[in-house]
């Protein structure tokens, strides 16, 4: 309907294909979401340009895209783009700290799957301190991804006791939620009790309960899971 505008407006086009890329991020389909998203700053580009404004895009789209780059092993391309987002965001007045925060997040998540896992912490914690320093909840379930994520990574380097902490402090939060937001809290309990298995490996000349509170973990862990259905 847009399209058969006799002025299209490029900015709600540009809108409604990023929102389209979304939807099939939803079915699962990363291919074609970032189709769409690769249509939108061409979109954007363009009716900028005819408005006699700079020949760019927003950049929250650009920080969108990149997740999708991501996934799909484009990391070179993804890497580029955050880069350009980070600057970009640091120098919009005001500040978006959520947003700004959620890049670092992503940079987080492309320097685990590039086997950078000191990286990945880093950035994971600079997304965690992005976010408190916009005055963020500390009950956002952001904020309980970027633990549960720095945790995940903290036991890819054996740093274990480091682990559990930030994954324990994840499932205060993702508790909170689990009514909406069981799998999140399942998939925590599941890594706190890998973490635990670990824990007991590493101290095997010591008398502990790890194991059993590992079992006890998971068991509640699928208890969530069977909320989902």
């Amino acid at each position: 309907m847009r399209l058969e505008e006799k002025r299209p407006k490029g900015g709600l086009l540009g809108g409604f294909e990023q929102n389209l890329a979304y939807n099939y991020n939803t079915a699962n389909q990363l291919e074609m979401a970032l189709s769409w998203f690769e249509k939108s700053p061409d979109t954007w580009t363009a009716w900028n340009v005819k408005e006699s404004r700079k020949a760019d895009w927003p950049t929250v789209t650009k920080k969108n895209t990149t997740r999708y780059l991501v996934y799909l092993g484009r990391h070179d391309e993804a890497q580029a783009l955050l880069d350009i987002s980070i600057q970009e965001f640091k120098q919009e007045k005001p500040l978006n700290w959520a947003m700004l925060a959620y890049t670092y997040f992503v940079l987080g998540i492309l320097e685990r799957r590039r086997s950078r896992p000191e990286a990945a912490e880093a950035n994971l914690m600079e997304a965690q301190n992005m976010w408190f320093k916009g005055d963020q909840t500390r009950l956002h379930p952001f904020n309980a991804g970027c633990m549960y994520k720095t945790g995940v990574v903290c036991l890819d380097q054996g740093k274990v006791e480091a682990a559990i902490k930030h994954l324990r402090d994840s499932l205060e939060i993702t508790k909170f939620h689990a009514g909406a937001m069981p799998v999140e809290h399942a998939r925590g309990l599941f890594k706190v009790s890998e973490a635990l298995i670990q824990n007991s490996s590493s101290n095997a000349n010591v008398e502990d309960s790890s194991e059993d509170e590992a079992q006890g973990l998971r068991d509640e862990a699928e208890v969530y899971l069977l909320r989902r259905k």
